[in-house]
Formats: structure tokens, sequence, C-alpha cells
């Protein structure tokens, strides 16, 4: 059956008889033919089982051979049903050479993804060896034991000189500006000088920034009490592990300072502490390398454990071009696409960068402690340059591309030329901020009073290419005045795959309710909103909470005229946690008004309160007002009809109210779909048509009892 699956694709690709391979169980390992296969085919299709490889093998294919002991390598057994497929490389993983994907069945003949014995190989050949008779099989290291090794560092100092040199460097990285150091950093020494706090005079020079987990265990940090004694000196062995490591780096790569968060903030003054947040983003930005010490669970765990770096690598003979004697090497690996989901995005360009786990090996699908802190999504996004060091290798990233120890080539983000770089960065402003947003508030914070000082960093520099690119915004409370009608459309999200699916509102003030910043949950806005007409934004204030004008608010509000009236929120049991009828997730809502109980009916608006889970701010009891604000979204027929906020009025001021939740109108999206796609034309789909008329009526309904006013959000 395999077999004629061959011949058919060889077939339609025009390949003749005496061009077709010697055996069709490996096609010979011809690059050609195999990146035909998988163009042609998902894995199921073209993958074979064992038994064939084996058969290829006994037949006296060597590239059957090969395969054969490579897998018998890692896999004890090789008990049917099992498939194998061959790759060309993987740009999944960014790998540029031989992988091979093992996948057993199950008895439905269904893929077995979950199995233990589905695993991943990387066969490749060392630099300066004799290459193999196969040119599908290229080059790659074998990952130095020791991080801390001369070969590991001559990788990170080769990659970091590539990326700065002006005349020869990336067009998106070379850069000839002095480095500014931050308030205080250490300056680490040598082997017979211990590090000390130096405070700096205003002086440029190159230094490194650490990206650590404190991970619930107080690291070693500077106080008002402790300020002289660190600026004399910190023995060397007092500090934790990690940061042990951090200096042993820095020092090998041959610069004088290192910053460390703990250690050159203040830690017990507010005022130092709220300072030198406002410089996050510079601070990153203008570091030469930024260490990411993803290996490290905490500050006393350390990143440089060369036990941690062992990874088995089989040797298997095999014959070159000429017929003599050579070998190449086999590895496991793991899916690029199953390690962590923190995608970046170049903050000049707008272009996403794939990953926060750079490293591709099969024990490192699942993301770093280190990468699921939201403090340190700002320090990888702003940093021009960062160095992981995971347990199992180091890689190097920058915004022109990515580097892993195990392989030779490189994975290159695309640039955009500076003049065209602006305007798409004003184009995609809203959009990338909304992402930017979205991914941040996936992450864990021990404190939620940091949501918006640990992204004031990004913030900042946002505003900064704003006003590169020629205009002018103002930053209120993690929205932008703006595109602040569409801002205030945020909804907390709670599918399933959200790692945090509840929300809570801080119980200290640090952000307006119409902030997205006021409560815990992963925030997410919908697609494009056309704003109502009848929505207008009359003034917006929020007044920082200290010298960070990106941090924390201690006032805000923002005053708006548009169509508002009572409503009540009914809880589906439906859409309830099994805890009970609470407004946990998506609820229905009825309108209400003074004049009637009945019309319209609008059961299909949905309720999305900005509190969920455990704690609830809201009550089928009490009545709420609900602010239109977007008639829809154009680009999907208006599918998600009006949308805006749910409100609760202040018994003190019946002009003030503030937020308790997002509300949407859902019509069934089959309705515009059979109209729009309709083949036969308009005639055969009244029925939808009279179903979409008779929604947009009960809305003009709504607006017949809703009134217009003016009033504030705070």
């Amino acid at each position: 059956m395999y077999d004629s699956r061959v011949n058919a694709i060889l077939r339609d690709a025009g390949i003749s008889p005496n061009q077709q391979p010697q055996c069709h169980a490996c096609v010979d390992l011809d690059r050609q033919l195999l990146r035909l296969f998988n163009v042609r085919r998902g894995f199921g299709e073209n993958a074979v089982r064992i038994s064939a490889v084996n058969a290829g093998s006994s037949g006296g294919c060597q590239a059957c051979a090969m395969l054969l002991k490579a897998v018998k390598a890692f896999l004890d057994d090789l008990q049917e049903p099992l498939l194998i497929q061959v790759h060309d490389g993987d740009t999944i993983t960014l790998s540029d050479t031989l992988t091979l994907t093992v996948v057993p069945l199950n008895e439905d003949e269904t893929l077995q993804y979950d199995s233990s014995r589905h695993i991943r190989l990387e066969i490749f050949s060392l630099p300066g060896s004799l290459p193999s008779k196969w040119d599908i099989i290229r080059l790659a290291n074998i990952v130095a034991r020791d991080a801390s090794s001369p070969e590991s560092v001559e990788f990170v100092q080769r990659h970091v000189n590539s990326c700065t040199t002006v005349s020869t460097g990336h067009s998106g990285c070379a850069s000839s500006r002095s480095f500014p150091l931050p308030t205080r950093v250490l300056r680490v020494g040598d082997d017979h000088n211990h590090p000390y706090l130096y405070e700096s005079q205003g002086e440029s020079i190159k230094y490194i920034a650490l990206s650590h987990c404190w991970g619930g265990v107080s690291p070693l940090i500077t106080t008002k009490a402790t300020l002289d004694q660190r600026k004399q000196a910190i023995p060397y062995f007092s500090l934790p592990k990690t940061f042990q490591d951090a200096v042993c780096i820095t020092r090998k790569l041959g610069v004088e300072y290192l910053w460390i968060d703990s250690l050159c903030i203040i830690q017990d003054s507010p005022e130092d502490w709220a300072r030198e947040s406002a410089r996050m983003g510079s601070l990153y930005s203008n570091s030469w390398i930024t260490i990411a010490a993803d290996a490290a669970e905490d500050s006393n765990t350390g990143f440089l454990r060369p036990q941690q770096r062992v990874t088995k690598v089989v040797e298997i003979p095999c014959e070159s071009s000429d017929g003599a004697e050579t070998y190449v090497y086999v590895r496991e690996k793991g899916s690029y696409a199953n390690r962590a989901r923190a995608d970046l995005i170049d903050p000049d360009t707008g272009y996403v960068l794939d990953n926060a786990e750079i490293t591709h090996r099969r024990k490192q699908r699942h993301r770093s402690r280190l990468s699921t802190r939201a403090w340190v999504f700002q320090e990888r996004l702003l940093a021009p340059r960062t160095v992981h060091y995971s347990l199992e290798e180091t890689a190097y990233e920058c915004r022109s591309g990515r580097w892993c120890e195990c392989t030779i080539s490189e994975r290159v983000v695309p640039q955009l030329p500076g003049r065209r770089r602006n305007r798409l960065f004003k184009d995609m402003l809203r959009d990338k901020w909304n992402w930017i947003v979205l991914e941040y508030t996936r992450l864990n914070l021990t404190y939620g009073t940091d949501r918006l000082p640990a992204l004031s960093g990004i913030a900042s520099y946002h505003q900064e290419r704003i006003a590169a690119s020629g205009e002018n915004d103002e930053y209120l409370a993690g929205l932008w005045r703006k595109d602040l009608a569409m801002g205030l459309l945020w909804r907390v999200y709670t599918d399933d795959d959200i790692s945090s699916p509840t929300s809570s509102r801080l119980s200290k003030y640090c952000a307006p309710s119409w902030s997205w910043a006021s409560v815990t949950g992963t925030v997410h806005w919908e697609d494009e909103y056309q704003i109502s007409t009848s929505f207008v934004i009359l003034d917006s204030v929020c007044t920082p909470d200290g010298p960070n004008r990106f941090g924390n608010v201690c006032n805000g509000y923002v005053k708006v005229q548009g169509y508002i009236a009572a409503v009540q929120l009914e809880a589906d049991i439906s859409v309830a946690l099994p805890a009970g009828d609470d407004f946990r997730g998506e609820t229905p809502i009825n309108v209400t008004s003074v004049q009637t109980l009945t019309e319209p009916d609008l059961s299909t608006t949905v309720f999305y309160p900005d509190v969920c889970g455990a704690a609830v701010e809201v009550s089928p009891t009490v009545e709420y007002h609900f602010l239109l604000i977007s008639e829809g979204i154009p680009d999907l027929g208006n599918e998600l009809a009006p949308a805006g906020l749910i409100l609760k009025r202040s018994p003190s001021d019946p002009s003030v109210f503030s937020r308790v939740g997002y509300a949407c109108t859902v019509i069934e999206a089959e309705h515009f779909w059979r109209i729009q796609t309709s083949e036969d034309g308009l005639d055969d789909d009244i029925d939808e048509i009279r179903k979409v008329a008779a929604y947009r009526k009960s809305w003009k309904m709504w607006i017949d009892v809703a009134s217009r006013e003016i009033l504030t959000i705070v």
C-alpha cells in the first residue's frame, strides 16, 4: 500500500521510472524526494512501518540499516504497529539536518503521540569529519558538558561579536552606541577580588543584566542598612549560586559590570524601587547582553550544572560518498512547537518571534519557571541580545536570529527597512499592544500590584517608538488614549487552555476599574470593532502614583457620552462552574428599563465578568447598566454584534459608575455565513435574512429604550 502511494507521488511529480529510488522505505534518503513527500503528505500519509525499514535493511539498503540502528539505540521496544518518518531538517525545531520521528499506533490506527515510544531523533555529522554518503545529513555540534567551558563561552562571544560589529554585524542589531550604566551595578572583579556594589557616575560602558527567578525564596538583597556594606565588598561565596554563576559568566566574557535586581535596587525603599522600575525599559534595552537563567528554579539553584547537560549521543559507522569509513551521530530531540508558548515580537518591526524557549531538546518540552514570570516578559522583549542557559544547552538570541550550541545553522527573523518599519508600527500598534497584554497577563506575578510596573518598561519603549514615528499618544493605566474606545473593550479570558482562568479585583487600588490592570486574570480583545457613532470619549485622566508614569496610578477616570440602559444579569447554570450558579464565565444578560421589563429580548447577549472563579462581585438581584461602545465587527459581517461595558452605579453620585464586566451579543455565525457564501443568490436564504433583520430590529428597540447620557467611569 505504501509502495502504491510512493509510485503515485512520483508519477504526479513527473519523475520517470529510471529516476525512482531503489528503496521505497527510505527513498534512498534523497533530499528532493523527501521534500516532495513532506510537502505532499502529512505525517501519517508518508510514514512507513518499522517493519518496512527492517526489510529494507535486510535487503541491503544501507540507509535503512543506518536508520534502524539509530532507532534501536534509543528505543528498546520495536514492536509493531510503529510508524517512522524521515524529514529533511525541521523548520519547527530549527534543525538543519536529518530528523527522524517514530510514533506508535493505537488499535484504531490513530497516532499515539503521548506514548513513551514517541521519539524524535536528529542524525548529524561533526564539523571536520568525513561527510557521509547522504548529503541530507548535515553538520551539528555536540553540546559542551560545562556551560562555563571555553567552548561554550566562545559560542556566546562569537555570536555577540557577529551581532554588534558595525561593519559586518547584523543589520537589525549592529550598534556603535554607548551603554549608559544603571544607577547601581555589581563590579564583578576577578578570582582574586570580591565583587562590590558600584554607584555609577554617568559613564557609558557595556554591562550584563541577569534575568532570574526569585522562586519563592528571598535572594541576597540590598537594603538601606546594608547599602554601605555592599559598596565595600560582597564576598563571592556569600552570593547565592545563581548569582555566583552570573558573576562567573560575566568575568569569562570579559565584562566588568553586572546588574542584578535584588542587589542593585534598595529593596526596602519604595522610592528607590519606583524610580528604578521606571528605568527597566532602558536598563534592559541598553544591556550588552542579558543572561536568562532558565535552568535555575530560584536564586540558590544555579544555572551552570554540568551534570544536567549529559545528553546521549550514539556513533553509527557508515560510508562516505567515496566508500571510505566514516561516522554519523544520533541524539534525541524534542518538538520546538511543544515548548513554552511565550511568543514575543520585535518591538521595532512588529514581527512575532517564535518562542521564549530557544533550545530544542526532547526534555525541554515544558517551559522553564523563569519564562512563566511576568517580570521576565519585558526583560526578554526589550533586551537586544539574550543568552539562555537551559538545563541542556546554551542558546543565543538577538533581533536578527537565534542559535543553539547544538546546531550550526541559524534562525533568521525578517527585518524591515526603517521607513516601512515606522509605518508598520503605527498601523499595527493596537494589535501588537493587545497581543502583548494578552501574553503578559498569562504569566505569573507574586504581587498583583506589580501588574503595571512589571510592564512599564515595554510601555515606555512603545511610547518612544510612537514618538519616533511622528505621532503622539498618552499611556493610561495599560491603555492608550488614541485607542481608548477600543481599549476599553477588553474581557477576562476564561478558556480552558489559559493557565489562570480565574480573576479577582485587586484589593489595593492600582488602576481604575476600566483598566485591565485592576484585575488579576488573563485579558483579551476581540477583533476589529466598529465604534458606535453614539459613543464619545470626552475626557480621560490618570494620575501616576509616584515617579513612574507607566506604573500604578493613584486615581483615574474616563468621562464618556453614550447609550446606557439598565440590565439584569441572569446566571446560566450551563456555563457556570460546578460550584454553583454564579457569574464565573459567559453569562447571558437580559435588558430591562423603566419603561418595560419584557422587550426587547436580548437573551443572546453574553456577559463576561471581570471577577470570576472563587470570588464574584456581581449579583442577579442588583441593577446594572449596559454602555454601548461598539456596533460590531465589520470583517465578520457583524457576527459579533454590539458590545460594551457592564457598569455599576455609584450610590453617592448617580453620574459615576465602575466597571464590572464586558458584554456582547453573539448572533449564530451560520446566519451570516450562509448568506455570504450562498452560490444560488439570496432567494434561498430569506429566512436567514429575516433572522438577522429581526435581530437588528431588537437592537433598534434597545436604542429606543436606552438613554444617551454623560457619565464618568472610575
